[in-house]
Order: structure tokens, then sequence, then C-alpha cells
């Protein structure tokens, strides 16, 4: 097996409601006049999704239409890694990871090609890797390449809470459906963390390496978390692994397989 970078897919492991909509294999569309690859994404509404890349750019494609209605842009060009979606009033609001800050765009109104924010702050001492919406979109989560994990306040963007650190980069955040107050992390310290952001505090840590053990899909690969799923119960989450290996874990009892 490949190592697992995206888990879009495995969802299918612990609900079979995820991806029913799609049918076949199509691809939408390609971005023009940027380089590098597309490196997240996130739903908006059932038929519009964002996706950002390397070049710097997000945008907004419209699956009725098969191509990209709208664009966002700063000036830097340095590459987006992270994408969240909120609603607010009749629009919504897209947070975006660009290097070590978070950028607010309204996707209610504006141009065509948006090159100025609603806002931004300055959040990480690294790069962020990902972005969550929590706590009913009044905080916002992060992870970056200095293990870090944080959580902003929309109210008062000036305070930012470091939660607590991963003992390697941490590349993925996962908010619990259930109970958007939790979310769990997943680093290269072989770690899946479980937060309460509401509490500001570690719920367990989850030592994924120790688990795969002797029975790692390549031994070559280390087994750092790529990236990690909750489910919509909020009882079990799925992890995959550097070396190929998925991980499904209940949260709760904190027992699991192994595939």
């Amino acid at each position: 097996l490949p190592p697992l970078a995206c888990l879009a897919c495995l969802c299918a492991l612990v609900s079979s409601v995820a991806m029913t909509s799609v049918t076949a294999a199509q691809t939408l569309g390609s971005a023009r006049g940027g380089g590098g690859s597309v490196n997240c994404a996130c739903s908006l509404q059932p038929s519009l999704v964002a996706t950002g890349g390397d070049d710097g750019g997000v945008r907004l494609w419209d699956l009725r239409q098969g191509r990209a209605v709208r664009g966002f842009r700063l000036p830097g060009g340095d590459e987006v890694l992270g994408l969240a979606y909120a609603e607010a009033g009749e629009g919504g609001r897209l947070y975006a990871s660009v290097g070590r800050r978070v950028v607010e765009w309204d996707t209610s109104a504006g141009p065509l090609i948006a090159s100025e924010p609603r806002s931004q702050w300055l959040v990480a001492e690294d790069e962020i890797n990902a972005v969550s919406v929590v706590c009913n979109g009044a905080k916002l989560v992060t992870v970056d390449d200095s293990g870090a994990v944080r959580a902003l306040a929309l109210s008062q963007p000036d305070q930012c809470k470091l939660l607590g650190r991963h003992q390697n980069v941490s590349s993925s955040c996962s908010v619990n459906p259930a109970n958007d107050g939790e979310v769990l992390t997943g680093g290269m310290d072989c770690a899946a963390v479980h937060w309460n952001v509401a509490r500001e505090e570690c719920n367990f840590r989850f030592a994924l390496g120790a688990a795969v053990g002797s029975q790692a899909g390549q031994i070559l690969n280390p087994p750092f978390v790529s990236d990690v799923s909750i489910h919509s119960t909020g009882q079990r989450f799925v992890t995959g692994m550097g070396d190929g290996a998925i991980i499904v874990l209940d949260l709760i009892r904190r027992e699991g397989r192994m595939w």
C-alpha cells in the first residue's frame, strides 16, 4: 500500500454515507495559470467546493457547471495547505492557512478574483498545515510544522491559545461532528491527540506507532499519522499512516484495530 495522505475515501470503512452522490469519477477541470499541486479541499455547499494549492490561490468550483466560478489570491504566492468553511449570516467565511497566517474570505459577495481578504492573522511560529472551525464558528484550530496545536478565538484574534504540542510536525486536524468543541490532531510523532478546545485541554494521546509495531505495512516508511477523520457519531476515528496502515479506534473506549 502507498503512504496514505488523504482519508476522503476511507470514510467508507466507518460510514456508508460518505460520497453517496458520486456515481462516477469525473475530472471537473484544472487550474490554469498556476504551478504546483492542489493541497487541500473543503465543501461549502452541496454543489460548491473550494481548493487550495501550491500557487497560493484558492478556487471555488461549481460541481453542477464543472468549472471554477471564483478565486482568491494573496500577494506573495505562499502555498495554501489548509481550508475550512463556516456559515455566517446569509453568506459564509472561508479560512485558509497560508504560511504562518490564517486568512479569512467572505464568500457571499465580492469580485470574481479577490485579492483583499476580510481579515488575516499571524497565528503560528511555523508553517500551518491545517485549519478547522470549532465551537459553532467561534474559534479556529491550527496545527503547524513545530507540532503546536493552537486555538484562535475570532472575537479576540490577538489572543491565540497554545493547547499543546506534538513531539514532531503536526500534520492534520479533524473536528468531532458530534461535538464541535473537540478535535483530533495527527502528527509525525506517530500519535493522534484528542483535544477539548472548549475547555482548552488534552483529553487523551493515542500512541499509534506502538499500535502498528511489527505489523507495519511498509517497513521503510515510519508510521507517521498522515491524516485523521472522526466518524459522524463521534465515537470512532480512522487514521492513515505513513507506512500504509489504516487504524480505526474507538475514541471513548480507546481500542480498535488495524488494516
